[in-house]
């Protein structure tokens, strides 16, 4: 099968195609009552370490290897009873809707009996972080993409194909950002050179987004929040604390603990200005003075649970900046960053070199690589959405996006 990147050519196709020893599963998952669609409701193999999620219009496209076909396909979210299918199930059946129910305990709101404050199960989840997070190597096959907006326009689009090593040794590392990853897949469009914040040029802004996440590493620094206990939600049938602080940083985050284990199954980090007020900060500039003005901001990072221990699943950053330069000229600037991991490896994790780990000071951007559209066919990257459509109208209006990938050959 010949992928057309970013396009949704894919949701056309039957929902089991059978290529080259994986069948791929297109679908779309919508809430039961109001048919809502749920994005980044988690997609995977029932007690293996494959899985996806579904994009902001809930559609997934998730190819599974045959080794797979007789097992358990899962689909589950935070407040929603989980659906569970067997995978060998959808080979006669058309474009494939699935149906998740709210829990009632959710609907009618659940009812707390125990006493606990927002900030004593927080600091019980710090002290469980040793036994719900791998304490051993482990390996992780990624996608990542990253599209940059300038005044609502596309300026540019990057994905990857990773290679995640993470030794997990707390008392040797200090820094989530000391953990390696290999580019195996690259593909981008021209670049866009950032016309009033140099950060964006001179940062990997996949490493940044990466060390959005505090888990395991940021006990310390999440030992200092001030936290409130909001109503519990639920998941898989099992009570979810739901905690909220604003005092960790420059933003309000919300952590959902799940009850028993106190392991923290999903972060959000979100800022709207009119409801958490104006924010602004100074940016260097040498030739202008520049003010930068959030005007939206989430952060989403999802765990999910793979032989007895939490890991990452999925991380989602995507801010809105207004600079205004001089006191007189608006410019809109918008950043999105996607990280779906695909697959987990305990039992023989891939140890990355130094040499081939990628650096926080060398943007993906300047990159060099050899663009295999091949390599992409069987790749779980994230399905998009009819929106995204304008993405490739953006960046076509002179060269096509495959001549744009390709240029960048060695």
């Amino acid at each position: 099968m010949k992928m057309f990147p970013l396009c949704a050519i894919l949701l056309l196709a039957t929902p089991m195609a059978l290529s080259q020893g994986k069948v791929t599963l297109n679908g779309v998952v919508v809430d039961e009552i109001t048919n809502t669609p749920l994005p980044f409701a988690s997609v995977g193999i029932k007690n293996r370490p494959l899985s996806t999620v579904t994009n902001q219009q809930g559609q997934f496209t998730f190819h599974i290897p045959m080794k797979y076909v007789q097992d358990t396909l899962t689909i589950s979210m935070l407040g929603y009873k989980p659906v569970e299918r067997p995978v060998n199930t959808f080979d006669s059946i058309g474009h494939i809707t699935f149906h998740l129910f709210q829990d009632k305990h959710v609907l009618d709101g659940i009812i707390v009996t125990d006493t606990l404050t927002g900030h004593e199960i927080m600091m019980l989840a710090l002290e469980k972080m040793p036994v719900n997070y791998p304490d051993f190597p482990v390996s992780m096959s990624a996608f990542y993409r990253e599209t940059q907006e300038v005044n609502g326009d596309y300026v540019s689009l990057l994905e990857a194909a990773l290679t995640i090593y993470d030794e997990n040794n707390v008392k040797k590392r200090r820094s989530l950002l000391r953990t390696k990853i290999r580019v195996d897949q690259l593909r981008r469009s021209f670049g866009y050179k950032h016309e009033f914040n140099e950060w964006w040029e001179n940062n990997n802004l996949m490493m940044h987004a990466l060390n959005l996440n505090p888990i395991p590493y940021g006990q310390k620094a999440l030992s200092k929040g001030k936290y409130t206990r909001e109503k519990n939600t639920e998941q898989n049938g099992q009570a979810v604390y739901v905690i909220t602080t604003d005092n960790l940083g420059y933003w309000r985050v919300r952590f959902y603990v799940q009850a028993g284990t106190y392991a923290i199954l999903r972060i959000v980090e979100h800022y709207n200005p009119e409801t958490d007020g104006e924010k602004k900060w100074e940016v260097e500039n040498k030739a202008i003075p520049v003010i930068a003005y959030p005007q939206e901001r989430e952060a989403v990072i999802d765990f999910r649970k793979f032989e007895g221990r939490y890991h990452l699943s999925y991380l989602k950053f995507d801010a809105l900046l207004t600079y205004v330069a001089d006191d007189k000229r608006k410019v809109d600037f918008r950043v999105k960053q996607d990280i779906i991991i695909n697959d987990i490896n305990v039992d023989d994790p891939i140890k990355i070199q130094r040499n081939e780990a990628t650096r926080i000071n060398r943007t993906l951007k300047s990159d060099q690589y050899d663009y295999d559209p091949a390599a992409w066919d069987d790749y779980n990257i994230l399905t998009e959405t009819p929106l995204e459509r304008k993405l490739i109208k953006d960046l076509e209006k002179k060269v096509s996006l495959q001549k744009q990938f390709q240029s960048h050959n060695q």
